[in-house]
């Protein structure tokens, strides 16, 4: 059962219909105005469709059907437009996200967004340096894919679409997968990947980087990023480029796996990109990804601190919580709590301790509840409620403490579920300061995923001669921190906030449609270690003076407002000219900011270290 308890009804029927559309048809390039007040028909009418005893799911075909009309009239009218040079010396713009606004009024409205379409695209290949001789080509070949995309897709495929887009209403975390997909899901969360070690998802025609795994090529190139995209694919270290916009997710996922060992080149239009044609190529070497197997890492940092000493904090980074595993070819390997644990009693003579979660998406919740019984003395970590409203305590229940002085924990919008856990525990148990962007990612839902009888299959095509049932990953219970907040949707909010330039621009789980809102619950009754609220005030002040004395917080907050101004304009000009010029300043301007922030600078780090460093001071006294 899922967590929100909703019915399949009107209500839940014209969420689905918006859904499906939306999935379909993102940007709105492709449905008119009068398509979509054709297929308001069914805006009440699919809850009633599918209860039936032989449920009718023909809707999820006449909605594709229209789509798919569509995209061939667009294909077929791109190819006519490209036997000309297409005008790029007016003064018209395009608007760049289009989730919003309003569908093309007719035909005629619709061939314009076309036009204007294609020519940011001719725009966006000149200024990446695509040869002027080899953009039409390259235009043409999407267009070759995506005709070959709208009529390869298969019923099941339709069908995951449609069943999907009625999961998602639920929560943006339920999932249909057919029967393929379950078998990829599988492959994935028991361990082992050959590739890059990214979770890729399409948007906007774009391959989207959703999260950089632990231990994989593309984290430990420190050249990739949750919300970068995928441009193009190359075998080698000179094979073509395959462009990939436009291309299914499955195909493109086929391009990057790969012989582990073999090399692959990414082009990667960077998250914080000033304009579509602002790219970089990454090379890696793939690998076999073992979840299980990511280090935590330890420095030892002398800081100045408040009253004019030093004090020694010791940085230790952890990327992701996994468990101790024992394989057969090879020694065994710790767990992150007990490497964590090594770490503090090699360096247990310094004066604070810094924990890094950073870039920890996640991993183990048994992890994440044991890592913060190394700080506390006994205690509740995490409680977990079902939809049934059934509570299943998760407590840290080994006396004592392997670290009891001052702790600081660094976050960001990237660290995510069980890291969020760690941080919002040991902040209830006044055990740590948190430090680092407004708040955490915000993913405080559990999920499972369930098998479907093959009942089900009455209600689904035959496709390679099998019936398709597939599994569905449903949202079946919460956390809740021992104060009784959730970590849906708020996340764990810092104590104290430095700036970030990134974060407008990260989507947290609470930003994503049909989100579980942010709830509490009873709190469980416990004596928190410390109480820091009175010594937050006076460290905030410190932390400020220091962010706006140093040079290097100014050119990340102009960064920041930069990249704000950008996405609020949400266009861009279709004259080469202007458009040229235009990226040229932005260009020279993300120059002088890096050379502020030094090749291998981390301000953000370091004045966590002297946060860290003040709150050591403060206790001692």
């Amino acid at each position: 059962m899922h967590y929100r308890e909703l019915p399949l009804d009107d209500a839940m029927s014209h969420c689905w219909l918006d859904s499906y559309i939306d999935a379909l048809d993102p940007y709105r390039s492709y449905f008119t105005a009068g398509d979509i007040a054709s297929l308001q028909r069914f805006d009440t009418q699919l809850d009633d469709l599918t209860t039936r005893f032989m449920p009718d799911i023909s809707p999820a075909w006449i909605i594709y059907d229209t789509w798919r009309q569509r995209s061939h009239q667009r294909v077929e009218w791109t190819r006519a437009a490209l036997a000309h040079d297409p005008d790029l010396t007016d003064h018209e713009t395009i608007e760049l996200d289009r989730e919003d606004a309003p569908w093309p009024a007719d035909e005629a409205a619709l061939q314009d967004l076309w036009r204007r379409e294609l020519e940011d695209d001719w725009l966006r290949l000149l200024l990446a340096d695509e040869p002027p001789d080899d953009v039409r080509d390259r235009i043409r070949v999407r267009m070759d894919r995506l005709e070959r995309n709208t009529d390869d897709f298969e019923p099941d495929d339709i069908l995951e679409l449609y069943l999907s887009s009625l999961a998602g209403c639920y929560d943006p975390h339920t999932v249909y997968l057919k029967p393929f997909s379950a078998e990829d899901f599988a492959i994935e969360t028991q361990g082992t990947l050959e590739g890059i070690g990214a979770s890729l998802r399409i948007e906007d025609d774009m391959v989207t980087i959703t999260e950089v795994l632990p231990g994989g090529p593309a984290q430990l190139s420190g050249e990739l990023k949750a919300e970068d995209r995928i441009v193009a694919v190359a075998e080698g270290t000179d094979g073509e480029w395959v462009d990939v916009i436009g291309m299914r997710l499955d195909h493109v996922v086929q391009l990057i796996r790969g012989p582990k060992g073999t090399v692959v080149r990414l082009q990667i239009l960077p998250a914080d990109a000033v304009d579509g044609s602002d790219r970089k190529v990454v090379t890696l070497v793939r690998d076999r990804i073992d979840l299980d197997r990511v280090d935590p890492t330890v420095e030892v940092r002398e800081v100045a601190d408040p009253d004019g000493g030093v004090r020694r904090i010791a940085h230790i980074e952890v990327p992701a919580f996994v468990g101790e595993a024992h394989p057969e070819d090879g020694d065994p390997r710790p767990s992150t709590t007990q490497q964590v644990n090594a770490l503090l009693q090699q360096h247990g003579d310094v004066d604070g301790v810094l924990i890094d979660l950073r870039s920890n998406g996640g991993g183990l919740l048994d992890e994440a509840v044991s890592l913060t019984g190394l700080f506390i003395d006994r205690g509740n970590v995490v409680r977990i409620r079902d939809g049934l409203g059934r509570i299943e305590r998760l407590d840290d229940e080994q006396p004592g403490a392997s670290w009891t002085g001052p702790l600081v924990v660094l976050t960001s919008p990237y660290s995510a579920s069980a890291s969020e856990i760690f941080a919002g525990a040991l902040q209830d148990h006044g055990r740590a300061l948190i430090v680092g962007s407004t708040t955490t990612y915000g993913k405080g839902s559990v999920q499972t995923v369930l098998p479907l009888d093959d009942s089900l299959a009455r209600m689904m095509p035959s496709t390679r001669g099998q019936n398709l049932a597939g599994a569905l990953k449903l949202t079946f219970a919460q956390y809740y921190l021992p104060g009784g907040r959730s970590t849906q949707s708020e996340g764990v909010p810092s104590d104290i906030v430095l700036p970030s330039p990134f974060d407008a621009r990260v989507e947290r789980d609470g930003d994503r449609p049909h989100a579980l809102p942010a709830d509490a619950i009873e709190p469980v009754r416990f004596k928190p270690a410390h109480d820091l609220e009175p010594l937050i005030p006076a460290l905030r002040q410190r932390s400020m003076a220091r962010v706006q004395a140093d040079p290097r917080f100014a050119a990340m907050v102009e960064w920041g407002e930069e990249l704000k101004a950008i996405d609020e304009a949400n266009q861009a000009v279709l004259s080469l000219e202007e458009r040229k010029a235009e990226l040229a300043r932005r260009k020279a301007r993300r120059e002088e900011i890096d050379a502020i922030l030094g090749e291998d600078a981390d301000p953000v780090l370091d004045e966590a270290l002297a946060i860290s460093a003040d709150l050591a001071a403060r206790l001692k006294r």
